[in-house]
């Protein structure tokens, strides 16, 4: 830590872009990638709930099943 504050500002500056700004927009990136793939299984358990809906909405029209 003493090394790097002995150091000017602009290799400081160069250091905490490397090693703190790229490394948190890594973290940001896995993050938004794990809210995608959420997004999309749930996005694909609503559509198959509907689909189930509907499917069970006209056997009951149809009085293949009951009430």
């Amino acid at each position: 830590m003493r090394a790097v504050r002995a150091k000017t500002f602009e290799v400081r500056r160069d250091i905490y872009l490397r090693e703190r700004l790229l490394e948190q927009h890594a973290w940001y990136r896995r993050k938004a990638a794990l809210a995608h793939r959420s997004a999309a299984r749930w996005s694909s358990v609503t559509a198959s709930l509907t689909r189930l809906t509907l499917l069970a909405a006209t056997l009951r029209a149809a009085d293949v099943i009951g009430r």
